[in-house]
């Protein structure tokens, strides 16, 4: 699928489309590092970065469109940017949406501010004629080459002609061809809500900082502004100003050491060299080297350097790296099938992007040699665990599956999925408002029950909330599967109180955790996390998994860099094999 299908999939979902800013290619890398598919070009942060200047229109066109292109080379971001005014009239906004597409970003934001421009946060701002700007959105939307290509419409007119003047432009932007409509720099909650009834095409918000709050628009979190009907909340300086206060910081200690002489190590204050290097994609190097370079060029290169030929083949002229393959009997313990056809409940936190079919995830299993899997149900069909039973009996005893099931099912029901193959139940509470009650009658017998059918209970739960959100009964009596690692906050890893609990339960036994989606853990320290896991609960308390079709990640991750994953994370062969084979096997039935 092109990029700029998928963002246009992204802006029409139900779910608001979060989209951090970028500027250089440190902010592309962290940001894709840390498991986000798409991102904005911030026009303010690329002119601040790249020539230390405020955005006030001193950054041109060829500038702009460099670091776009640079931005697009680096990483596999589906990209919305910046283009200012379309630097000029509505010939000149032509060339720059086609200078941009042709910078491979997938949409394109243009303004109706008088050029020079400046931040539509700041004061002076001032508008051009509401016509001209709409042949400015004409000539953009038909500039562009790749129908698809979104045509996001800015206007600053709130802060020149008030509310209603602002409505009224956007919609006649739509009219012209915009396909996602922004007025900048709203100011309240209530006049978000305003332009959402009023506009008649999808909005977005520019929610700034995103994580501290200022004189402009309100802070408010992407659910929030997801209940007011947004559809795409940017957050420009959100990155930038965490840059500036990291290097600010980091100075300050350089200062510090330079003045008492004093040596000063604070790995809290700055990555490590492995960690940067990781980050910027150092192991794709290094990968095409063993892919490229000859075995006489890679001993010249790292002679002396064994832990560069540790997972080579013998050296012959046609050498590379090998890929990494998975034992006999690999179990793949978390992914999803799904069709858009299918209703979805109102209390989910995603939405299916396109079908993935049984068919689909037994032709990646077969060309990775994995044996067996467990399908698990996705939070948006809520208790319809139709299409994964479908999928159980056309697997014909290769899958197992969880199921998401009220809370008052009666035990036969239960009974005869256990029979088709299901090994447990789903607790998919991630992102909830509010927990269900645990202590009611109708769980405590669902967790009774659960555990008399010797079944598991599968929890996707933030990591804080587990202590306080599972029943003592459940702890004690059904065997627990806790996702994703137990979710722990990200910004506290391993140190903090809801990852230690889940320690506490691994070294308790009768808990399990999967080692998925690292992605999905906010760029924490993934090496930490199963060092700690393994030393409280050993191979046995562990089970790999991919999170196949990685929802919300389909374009970033491949199946074949999860399995890299689990050699990385577990070099140990005997013991990577047990979370792999001999854990996994056991615990969900293929033996």
């Amino acid at each position: 699928m092109k990029k700029t299908q998928r963002l246009r999939q992204l802006i029409e979902a139900p779910e608001i489309l979060a989209l951090p800013a970028v500027h250089d290619g440190f902010s592309a890398r962290i940001v894709e590092y840390s498991g986000f598919a798409s991102a904005f070009i911030t026009g303010s942060g690329v002119s601040e970065s790249r020539l230390g200047q405020p955005d006030v229109g001193i950054m041109g066109l060829e500038e702009n469109v460099a670091a776009a292109r640079a931005i697009a080379a680096c990483s596999d971001l589906i990209l919305l940017a910046d283009g200012d005014t379309g630097y000029g009239n509505a010939i000149n906004a032509y060339h720059t949406v086609r200078a941009f597409e042709q910078a491979g970003v997938a949409g394109l934001m243009l303004e109706d501010q008088v050029w020079p421009k400046r931040c539509g946060h700041m004061k002076g701002k001032e508008v051009i004629a509401m016509d001209e700007m709409v042949e400015k959105i004409r000539a953009a939307a038909e500039a562009r080459i790749d129908p698809g290509f979104v045509i996001k419409s800015r206007t600053d007119a709130l802060a020149t002609h008030g509310l209603d003047e602002a409505i009224k432009r956007l919609n006649a932007y739509a009219e012209a061809g915009a396909d996602l409509l922004f007025a900048d720099a709203l100011l309240t909650r209530e006049q978000i809500a305003t332009v959402v009834r009023n506009v008649s095409k999808p909005l977005c918000v520019n929610m700034g900082f995103g994580i501290r709050q200022r004189s402009t628009t309100p802070l408010l979190s992407a659910q929030q502004l997801q209940e007011l009907g947004v559809a795409v909340v940017i957050f420009p300086r959100m990155l930038t100003a965490c840059a500036l206060m990291g290097m600010k910081n980091g100075l300050a200690l350089l200062r510090q050491s330079l003045d008492s002489g004093v040596v000063i190590d604070r790995p809290d204050a700055a990555v490590s060299f492995e960690e940067l290097n990781e980050i910027m994609g150092m192991a794709q190097i290094q990968r095409l080297e063993q892919k490229f370079l000859t075995p006489a060029q890679r001993q010249a290169k790292y002679r002396g350097d064994a832990s560069a030929h540790a997972h080579e083949e013998p050296a012959t002229a046609a050498s590379a790296r090998p890929i990494a393959r998975l034992p006999a009997g690999a179990v793949d313990c978390h992914a999803h099938v799904m069709r858009r056809d299918i209703g979805l409940v109102a209390e989910r936190h995603s939405a299916p992007a396109r079908d993935f079919s049984l068919a689909d995830y037994l032709a990646v299993l077969d060309r990775h040699g994995v044996a067996s899997a467990v399908l698990t149900a996705p939070s948006f069909y809520g208790a319809n665990n139709t299409l994964l039973l479908q999928a159980l009996a056309a697997a014909n005893g290769r899958l197992r599956g969880t199921v998401i099931v009220d809370p008052d099912i009666g035990a036969a029901e239960l009974r005869a999925m256990r029979d088709q193959g299901v090994t447990g139940i789903r607790l998919n509470w991630i992102k909830r408002e509010r927990l269900p009650d645990v202590a009611s009658a109708d769980h405590r017998r669902l967790f009774d029950v659960v555990a008399d059918l010797d079944m598991h209970v599968e929890v996707y739960l933030e990591g804080e909330l587990l202590k306080d959100g599972l029943p003592h009964g459940l702890r004690s009596k059904a065997k627990l599967v806790l996702d994703h690692f137990g979710c722990p906050e990200p910004r506290q890893g391993v140190r903090s109180d809801g990852f230690q609990y889940v320690l506490k339960l691994l070294a308790e036994g009768n808990t399990w955790v999967k080692l998925s989606a690292p992605y999905r853990q906010g760029g924490a320290d993934i090496q930490a996390y199963v060092d700690a896991l393994l030393k409280a609960g050993g191979a046995e308390r562990l089970v790999w998994a991919t999170d196949w079709p990685w929802v919300k990640f389909e374009e970033v991750i491949t199946y074949q860099q999860c399995i890299d994953w689990i050699f990385e994370w577990v070099p140990h062969e005997a013991t990577r094999n047990a979370i792999l084979v001999d854990t996994p096997r056991k615990l969900f039935g293929f033996d």
